[in-house]
């Protein structure tokens, strides 16, 4: 039996929730454990599906990890092979054990990264960039093969701002040959969070969280320890969770200096924040309209987006998102229009007109944020709400049910399976 999350709406959310690890800092972290023979230890690494498959690919690889007192333990002592097993191309961040597998050993072969299906992602920029540092490249129709005598610095210039390549020329140019500088570098604090990371392993990069990075290569790194930052993208969801429902949450452990826009356009919504430290208190009376264009850092996370439009279809007049860096980010409209949601557009742009009640009904989860989109409007919707597919949530929400549940929500995972819950 597939499962199925049924949520009955209606339920004002109120009490504390954790902010967890941040599922985009968690991932490139662990890939750049393989730039080491030393021991790793990190702390706040959530438990989601994704990791659990990147944990697995690098496994392959010849990594030994496990856990003591809540903290991931990791080695490799010698790498082995590359992830050829069929889930490396099931998440889209396989492709950065590129950089720390050419940077260790000189190769690294996997199938095609895979991911949620949200417009064009290619893996042009990584290619191009390892190319340029002493790469020789092949790519078959569902394989990539990557081989090097040995990387050397030198000066790429992104054409977009990707985060992915951005990270992958990072750890590559770690232990290469000379110096690395990134033009048009991603700014997003994950970059950060991986940046420190690479620093504490003894690497020397500078600049992360600007446009412009360098990195000097040295002869190795050795084992550390990292905190990994919280998730700003679960963050969000959990305010408007919480504001979709009118209830009163208190988030605790929520990232510091990485909020962009978010918070100037929450505030625009109708959605009190009220901070103190890492703590944030949120509150709502009144759903307000208003217009977002999603951009890279520090422009609206297009991660968030998604998770808005139930927001916006309660407001009273028309509310506007612009989607500024993915072709088909809005293939959950489709399935909110089931629940009475109101928007025309394309694949760019959206006109949300409101006020709308929402109603329950069945709907499919098509990837990660648009799966949280239809949960937050479940949570703010009449009646009941089953929604398949859910699978595909767990892979950036960690026991997203079971931590909803303990705020109020009327929510469960109907046909539980083990691989979802952990």
């Amino acid at each position: 039996m597939c499962p199925v999350l049924r949520i009955v709406g209606g339920q004002p959310l109120e009490g504390e929730l954790q902010v967890n690890g941040s599922k985009n800092a968690a991932l490139p972290i662990i890939a750049a454990t393989l730039l080491t023979d030393g021991e790793v230890r990190l702390k706040n690494v959530p438990d989601l599906v994704d990791v659990r498959v990147m944990l697995s690919l690098c496994r392959v690889s010849g990594m030994e990890f496990g856990y003591r007192g809540g903290d991931l333990i990791v080695r490799t002592g010698q790498i082995r092979e590359c992830p050829t097993r069929p889930e490396a191309g099931s998440i889209r961040a396989s492709i950065l054990l590129a950089g720390p597998l050419l940077a260790r050993c000189g190769h690294f072969q996997a199938p095609l990264p895979g991911g949620c299906s949200i417009g064009d992602r290619g893996i042009d920029f990584h290619i191009q960039a390892l190319r340029m540092m002493g790469a020789q490249v092949a790519i078959g129709s569902d394989m990539i093969r990557v081989r090097t005598g040995g990387l050397h610095g030198a000066q790429v210039e992104l054409p977009f701002p990707s985060v992915g390549a951005t990270e992958n020329i990072m750890m590559a140019a770690t232990l290469a040959e000379g110096r690395t500088r990134i033009l048009n570098a991603a700014r997003e604090p994950e970059i950060v969070d991986l940046a420190t990371f690479l620093n504490r392993m003894g690497a020397a990069v500078e600049g992360a969280g600007t446009s412009h990075i360098q990195i000097k290569g040295v002869e190795e790194l050795k084992g550390a320890g990292h905190e990994v930052m919280p998730d700003r993208i679960e963050m969000g969801t959990l305010m408007a969770a919480g504001a979709i429902t009118r209830g009163r949450l208190t988030l605790k452990r929520c990232p510091l200096n990485t909020d962009g826009e978010f918070f100037d356009k929450m505030a625009e919504m109708g959605i009190e924040l009220s901070r103190r430290g890492s703590e944030i208190a949120v509150a709502c009376e009144e759903h307000r309209p208003a217009d977002i264009r999603t951009g890279p850092y520090p422009g609206f996370a297009t991660d968030l987006q998604p998770i808005m439009a139930p927001l916006l279809s309660l407001a009273d007049g028309e509310s506007t998102i612009v989607e500024g860096v993915f072709d088909n980010r809005f293939n959950y409209v489709s399935e909110l229009r089931k629940m009475g949601f109101r928007a025309e557009g394309d694949g760019r742009r959206q006109t949300i007109r409101g006020p709308t009640r929402l109603q329950g009904c069945n709907v499919v989860a098509p990837d990660i944020r648009g799966g949280a989109s239809l949960i937050v409007a479940a949570l703010g919707a009449e009646g009941v709400t089953n929604m398949a597919s859910c699978q595909k949530v767990f892979r950036g929400y960690e026991r997203i049910d079971q931590r909803l549940r303990s705020v109020g929500a009327d929510i469960e995972l109907m046909g539980e399976d083990d691989d979802l819950e952990g």
